[in-house]
């Protein structure tokens, strides 16, 4: 495949790596020159299922430098905020806008690496990069604490594909520490008052998703996701309407009226950037983080480790599932041969995500059964 910079999708300029995992979180979480395990090798499956292994820290992709430098200031900010947030210490909104920032780069970034290993096995072709998919989504955070001291790293759901057609869905494990992240056009919108697509379809001659727009409700609907997560814990929302995601979003200067409302400039961050307030789900109230750090974001209760180990696969596995049944139809623009073809595809990844939340609760139960241990004596005869 011809190379691209995995910021800005030109041609790399003054070539250099961009780790997909940043270092700084590779040394947070163990040694940083452990070897790391990166899903299956789809490349050689005609052979049987073999694992991707190699050092974590070689987890790379190409990338301009001046792409690179760019983006220092918020691996910078992330990395103090993700060092409070595991030692459960005071957040801001600020410090959840500049996470959720930084969760984008690394789910948009995850999503390139694969297509890079796979040697894009999907037969796709990324019509945006991680530069331009920054804060130009509806986005939600998930955080929950295992019960159990645990060292390590681990991404779930980016190498699904599900994942590799659609990257909005993944999980991310720092230590004792667990994040679902989902991010996509409207995800939130219409239920939390702003306006919102009444008909949205993919553009037969680029393939990109338009939306038609009409006012928002003005009041919130709760439980903003309709689908509700599996685990219970902390959950993070942030309404966005930047835009500069017009390319991918379909949105035309016209549409920017329904968002010039008392309702949506009181709802933000900046109004005038399209970042919407980040907003914290605390039972069945919802109600916006405040400028002053607190431990308000703090999970009130932890998960064995039997129980968030089986449900964060299967969370992350529906989710992605669910997001695909959300999606606007493809039928104005394939072909009756290319629908048949994808419909082929959509039942395979399917059944691939069902096959993994069949892992899951395979292992919970193995992990969750007694072991009966023998006394060694004899049964006594009757």
């Amino acid at each position: 495949m011809e190379k691209f910079c995995v910021f800005c999708g030109q041609r790399p300029k003054q070539k250099n790596k961009e780790h997909i995992i940043p270092k700084w979180l590779i040394e947070l979480t163990g040694d940083p020159n452990r070897v790391g395990r990166f899903g299956i090798d789809k490349r050689v499956l005609s052979s049987g299922l073999r694992n991707r292994e190699f050092a974590i820290d070689q987890f790379t992709c190409p990338s301009c430098s001046d792409c690179n430098s760019k983006f220092s200031d918020l691996e910078d900010a992330s990395k103090t905020i993700i060092t409070k947030l595991i030692n459960w210490e005071p957040l801001s909104d600020l410090d959840f806008d500049i996470l959720l920032d930084w969760f984008d780069k690394v789910r948009i970034g995850l999503w390139l690496a694969c297509y890079y290993l796979d040697n894009n096995i999907s037969g796709i072709y990324p019509k945006f990069y991680i530069s331009n998919r920054i804060g130009t989504q509806d986005r939600m955070l998930a955080i929950y604490q295992a019960d159990y001291e645990r060292k390590g790293l681990t991404w779930i759901g980016s190498d699904t594909m599900a994942f590799s057609f659609a990257p909005c869905c993944f999980s991310l494990l720092v230590n004792d520490v667990y994040f679902t992240n989902i991010s996509t056009n409207f995800l939130i919108s219409r239920r939390i008052g702003f306006p919102f697509p009444t008909e949205g379809y993919n553009r037969k001659e680029d393939g990109l998703t338009m939306f038609k727009v009409t006012n928002g409700l003005e009041r919130m609907i709760l439980p903003l996701l309709r689908k509700p997560l599996k685990l219970s814990g902390t959950e993070l929302y942030q309404p966005i309407y930047s835009f500069s995601a017009s390319m991918h979003s379909g949105s035309t200067e016209s549409e920017t009226q329904f968002y010039d409302t008392e309702y949506v400039r009181t709802h933000s961050l900046d109004s005038a950037k399209g970042i919407g307030k980040i907003f914290l789900k605390t039972g069945r109230k919802l109600h916006p983080l405040s400028h002053t750090a607190s431990l308000d974001w703090i999970p009130d209760h932890k998960h064995d480790e039997a129980t968030i180990n089986r449900d964060i696969i299967i969370q992350t596995m529906e989710y992605q599932m669910h997001l695909d049944e959300l999606g606007p139809s493809l039928d104005s623009t394939l072909s009756p041969e290319e629908k048949r073809y994808w419909k082929r595809t959509r039942q395979l990844w399917r059944s691939i995500n069902r096959k993994w939340i069949e892992f899951a609760n395979k292992q919970y139960q193995e992990d969750t059964t007694p072991t009966i241990k023998s006394s060694g004596r004899k049964k006594p005869r009757r």
